[in-house]
């Protein structure tokens, strides 16, 4: 038995889904219409991305994210105004020591995904083919 859901915006129906893009879309909470649904998931493959690796001074922790502004989400990061993510406030990783970019935001998330699932010297290595020294590259972002 389905329960049905009440719209979260008056008016505005919520639609079956009926193709697998959709079907991700429409488990979540939001209610956006099909036609919407279809243009939201255009954009995102025609989006591009990046995934980043920020670090402390010690280099001893790690975080990889994705993102599709590279600038934006360092200076949040950096910028304490709670916009950045937790562990990054908790363990002070303000420096940006790796980052790649990808014409496809998918393809960065899927990046991002197999990395974070690297050992850390692995990481390390993958660091240091770019930036050998692991200098903090948030300058080229002119930050």
């Amino acid at each position: 038995m389905q329960l049905a859901r009440e719209p979260l915006v008056p008016g505005v129906p919520i639609h079956q889904p009926t193709d697998e893009l959709a079907a991700a879309l429409f488990l979540s909470d939001a209610n956006i219409d099909y036609f919407n649904t279809n243009d939201y998931f255009q954009s995102m493959l025609t989006k591009q991305g990046y995934v980043y690796i920020m670090s402390n001074q010690y280099r001893t922790t790690f975080y990889i994210g994705v993102t599709s502004d590279l600038t934006r989400r360092v200076s949040q990061h950096i910028v304490d105004e709670g916009l950045g993510s937790a562990f990054v406030k908790k363990y002070k990783l303000h420096d940006l020591v790796y980052y790649e970019y990808f014409e496809n935001i998918t393809d960065a998330i899927n990046r991002e995904k197999q990395l974070k699932n690297w050992h850390k010297a692995w990481k390390i290595n993958l660091i240091q083919s770019e930036n050998p020294e692991m200098k903090d590259l948030k300058y080229l972002l002119e930050l």
